[in-house]
């Protein structure tokens, strides 16, 4: 026997079949609500006066800072990590999560 599963979108504001879902972001948090085309139409229109009045920003996040490693931490880093059978090579910047396990690693040795 086959089985038929139908979803249908509903507008969040008043029940209706909903032709679309809206992103809007405010106070750094997102929120998403699914509108019929009525009251996307609405939203927009009670909102442009204050995006005509704003300006655009970038959506990019700052990325956190990395704990710096010297060079004879790297080293030893390195000489652990291939000790342990890790897959690093000979030169080059070691990846976080091997210099995350070195430290967890010899940290608690200490």
């Amino acid at each position: 026997m086959a089985k038929k599963t139908v979803v249908e979108w509903v507008d969040d504001i008043d029940g209706t079949a909903a032709s679309e879902t809206v992103t809007f972001t405010i106070d750094g948090s997102r929120y998403e609500i699914d509108l019929s085309e009525k009251n996307a139409a609405k939203l927009r229109k009670t909102l442009s006066s204050w995006i005509d009045a704003s300006r655009r920003s970038s959506n990019r996040r700052a990325r956190a800072a990395q704990p710096k490693t010297d060079s004879s931490e790297s080293t030893k880093a390195r000489k652990w990590a291939i000790d342990n059978g890790l897959d690093v090579g000979p030169r080059g910047r070691l990846r976080s999560e091997v210099i995350d396990a070195y430290r967890t690693r010899t940290t608690d040795k200490k």
